[in-house]
C-alpha cells in the first residue's frame, strides 16, 4: 500500500481553517463597517444638533451673583421643609374636603396655622429668593431631595397664602402666591408641575376674599407671565434628547436608558443604531411641534415612539404630551383671572362682559387655549366667574372645573366673590 502524501492529507485541514478564518475576518470587517457607518451617522446628527444651538448633553449652569444667592436660599428652604409631609399627615384629608366643598372650618384653619408656624425661617428664605434671578442649583446637586423639598416648600408657601386670605391680609396673600410661583422656576426645566390643587385653591380663595391693590396684582401677573411658556413641548423634548445623549451613545461603554451593565464592543454598532433611530424620532417630534396648537399635540401622538429599551404606545405618548400641556392651560387661566381682578378694581367691581375687554389694558393679547388653538373660555356667574380651557376632551363643558384634578373635563379657575 502506497503511503499517503502528507501534503494531500494537510489540504482539507488547511481549507477548513482558511474558511473559518475568512468567515471570522469577514464578520469582523462587516461589523467594523457597520460600526463605522453608524458612528459617522451619529456624529453627523450630533454636529447638526450643535449647529442649531440645541443641547446635546444635560448640564447644570453654575449660578453666580444674585442667582447663586437664590440657589442657596432655595437649597436651605428645601432642607428645612423636609419634615412637612409628616407634619401634614392627618389633616390633609380635611383640606381636600374643604377644597371640594368650599367650606373652611375654623378648626381646619387653626391646624393650618399650627403646621405653618415652625416653618417661618423656611418661608423667609423662599420670600427672599423670589425677588432674585434664578435658573438652576448648579452642578453636583441631588435631584431627589431638592425636588421633594422644594415642592414641599411651595406647598407650605401656598398654605400660608390661604391663611393670609382668610385673615383678610391681601398684601401678604398675594406675596405668598408670588413666592410660590417664583419657587416653581426650577421645575420648568425639569418638566415637573409645581402647580397643585392646593395652589389652585390658594389663588381662587385669595381672589375671592381679598381686595389686593393693582401693584400687588401686577406683580403676581408678571410672575405668572414668566411661567407661561408657549414652547413648553419643544423645551421638554430637547431636554429629553439631551438626557439620552448625555449617557454617552458614542462611548463603547455606553449604558442604555434602562441598562445596568456595560455594553461590550460587539454590541456597540447595534446600540449606536438604536440611538440613531431614536434621534430620528426626536427630529420627527420636533418638526411636528412647529405646528400650531392643538395640532402639535396630535402630531406628536401620531408618531410611532421608539425608545432604546422600553416600548411605549402612541396612546401613552399622547397622554404624556397632554399632561405636559395641562399646566400651560392652567397658568393661562390664572393670568386671565388676575387680569379680570385688575379690571374689576377700575370698574366698580364689575366683571368684564368678555375676555376681549381685557385687551390691551390688562393683557397685551388674548391667551390661547393649547387644547383648542382658540382664546380661553369665560363665563360670568351670579356671584363670580370662571376662566377655563376646554381641556383634554376639547369640548366646552360650560366651565365645569370641579373634576379637573381627577381627569375631568374643563380646566381652569372659578372665582366666587
Amino acid at each position: 500500500m502506497n503511503p499517503i502524501d502528507p501534503g494531500r492529507r494537510a489540504r482539507p485541514v488547511f481549507v477548513k481553517a482558511a474558511t473559518v478564518i475568512t468567515v471570522t475576518l469577514l464578520t469582523f470587517v462587516v461589523h467594523a463597517a457597520w460600526g463605522y457607518v453608524e458612528t459617522r451617522r451619529l456624529d453627523a446628527a450630533i454636529q447638526s444638533i450643535e449647529a442649531r444651538g440645541e443641547p446635546v448633553r444635560t448640564q447644570s449652569i453654575k449660578p453666580v451673583g444674585d442667582a447663586a444667592t437664590a440657589a442657596r436660599y432655595y437649597r436651605a428652604a428645601a432642607a428645612l421643609a423636609s419634615d412637612f409631609r409628616t407634619d401634614a399627615r392627618g389633616w390633609s384629608g380635611e383640606l381636600t374636603v374643604a377644597e371640594r366643598t368650599g367650606n373652611w372650618p375654623d378648626a381646619l384653619l387653626a391646624k393650618m396655622r399650627t403646621v405653618i408656624e415652625p416653618y417661618e425661617d423656611m418661608l423667609s428664605l423662599v420670600d427672599r429668593a423670589a425677588v432674585l434671578p434664578f435658573e438652576d442649583f448648579g452642578p453636583g446637586t441631588e435631584y431627589n431631595y431638592l425636588a421633594a423639598g422644594l415642592i414641599d416648600a411651595i406647598q407650605i408657601t401656598t398654605l400660608r397664602a390661604i391663611v393670609n386670605a382668610f385673615d383678610g391680609d391681601a398684601d401678604a396673600a398675594i406675596r405668598s402666591l408670588y413666592s410660590a410661583v417664583r419657587a416653581g422656576r426650577w421645575f420648568r426645566r425639569t418638566s415637573l408641575v409645581p402647580y397643585s390643587q392646593w395652589f389652585h385653591s390658594a389663588v381662587a380663595i385669595t381672589l375671592e376674599r381679598v381686595r389686593a391693590g393693582d401693584p400687588d396684582l401686577d406683580r403676581l401677573m408678571r410672575a405668572l407671565a414668566d411661567a407661561d411658556d408657549d414652547d413648553v413641548l419643544r423645551q421638554a423634548f430637547l431636554r429629553m434628547r439631551a438626557g439620552s445623549l448625555s449617557q454617552g451613545p458614542a462611548n463603547p461603554w455606553f449604558i442604555g436608558r434602562n441598562r445596568a451593565a456595560p455594553v461590550f464592543l460587539v454590541d456597540r454598532p447595534w446600540r449606536t443604531h438604536q440611538v440613531n433611530r431614536q434621534l430620528t424620532w426626536y427630529a420627527d417630534v420636533l418638526d411636528a411641534i412647529d405646528a400650531p396648537w392643538p395640532d402639535r399635540i396630535d402630531a406628536v401622538g401620531r408618531i410611532e415612539y421608539f425608545n432604546l429599551d422600553t416600548p411605549i404606545t402612541r396612546d401613552y405618548m399622547l397622554k404624556s404630551v397632554e399632561f405636559m400641556v395641562r399646566p400651560l392651560a392652567f397658568v393661562r387661566s390664572l393670568r386671565n383671572a388676575v387680569a379680570i381682578e385688575r379690571y374689576r378694581r377700575g370698574h366698580s367691581e364689575q366683571n368684564p362682559a368678555s375676555l376681549a375687554d381685557l385687551i390691551p389694558s390688562y393683557l397685551e393679547v388674548p391667551l390661547i387655549d393649547p387644547f383648542t388653538g382658540k382664546p380661553l373660555l369665560y363665563e360670568t356667574k351670579r356671584n363670580g366667574y370662571v376662566v377655563y380651557s376646554a381641556g383634554v376632551n376639547r369640548v366646552d363643558d360650560n366651565g365645569d372645573v370641579s373634576a379637573q384634578w381627577s381627569g375631568g373635563s374643563d380646566l381652569g379657575i372659578a372665582v366666587r366673590h
